[in-house]
């Protein structure tokens, strides 16, 4: 898990450079952000309820439509104080992971990217 948190943190903290890996990913490049996002993720995650929505807004903590890197932190670190690691064998859509109450790593992945390409 806290493999993939870093992996997260190091492309959206453009530490890497997420332009240049973007082929190797075979992912979509923000430049507005320096991140990349999964296209699978962003084809399949779909609609989110309200409820995610409004999650997705408050990341925005000082409402300048971008995400700052201390904002994903923000973000990553109310995920783990309020949501559960719980094993499962798919992936899940946000709405779920909120109902269930947490999720797996590509879950919190999932939760993360969702939001991201939500303030893209």
């Amino acid at each position: 898990m806290r493999i993939q948190w870093f992996l997260i943190f190091v492309l959206a903290s453009g530490s890497l450079s997420a332009q240049s890996n973007r082929y190797l990913f075979n992912d979509i490049y923000s430049p507005r952000l320096n991140v990349v996002y999964n296209k699978l993720v962003i084809e399949n995650i779909g609609h989110h309820s309200q409820k995610v929505l409004d999650i997705f807004k408050e990341a925005d903590s000082n409402n300048d439509h971008k995400i700052s890197f201390n904002e994903l932190q923000r973000f990553q670190n109310w995920l783990v104080r309020n949501f559960k690691y719980k094993q499962n064998e798919i992936a899940l859509h946000p709405d779920d992971f909120i109902a269930q109450g947490g999720g797996d790593c590509e879950d919190f992945a999932i939760m993360t990217c969702s939001m991201l390409n939500y303030h893209v």
